[in-house]
């Protein structure tokens, strides 16, 4: 009786192996598909990262653009204001004081040697106005 228990055994032993190495094999298949979609995930997430920080840094490189831009305008706008704010200062001026005001009369300066000869003499300047004489 002896013997034929130990075959009882030794079946009873190889089925449970048997069931406990297709459960490994199968936990084994398992864990493979696992580390495959686990690396096929890694790669879509770094590739996802890696187009993420492109986008980042052409954004960055975007605005870096802009604002230079801008700021070249500004200074472009601010030079343009400086040359258009003195005539337009004189129309201005000149249109709300047409009404109100008559215009200068222009004085030409005459040249040194004509300034010399065009001098008055006392007698005529008494007599043409009478300021000179105490009047």
């Amino acid at each position: 009786m002896k013997k034929t228990n130990a075959k009882k055994r030794k079946k009873k032993i190889s089925v449970q192996s048997e069931k406990a190495l297709l459960e490994v094999i199968a936990n084994a298949a398992k864990a493979e598909k696992l580390v495959m979609a686990a690396h096929d995930h890694l790669r879509l997430v770094k590739s996802e990262h890696k187009q993420a920080r492109k986008a980042y840094r052409q954004a960055k490189k975007h605005v870096k653009r802009m604002r230079k831009e801008a700021k070249l305008a500004a200074k472009a706008l601010k030079s343009l204001n400086k040359n258009r704010a003195k005539p337009a200062k004189a129309k201005r001026a000149a249109s709300k004081s047409s009404g109100a005001r008559k215009p200068k009369p222009t004085v030409t300066r005459l040249p040194a040697s004509q300034q010399a000869s065009t001098e008055v003499s006392p007698s005529e300047s008494s007599t043409s106005t009478g300021i000179a004489a105490g009047v």
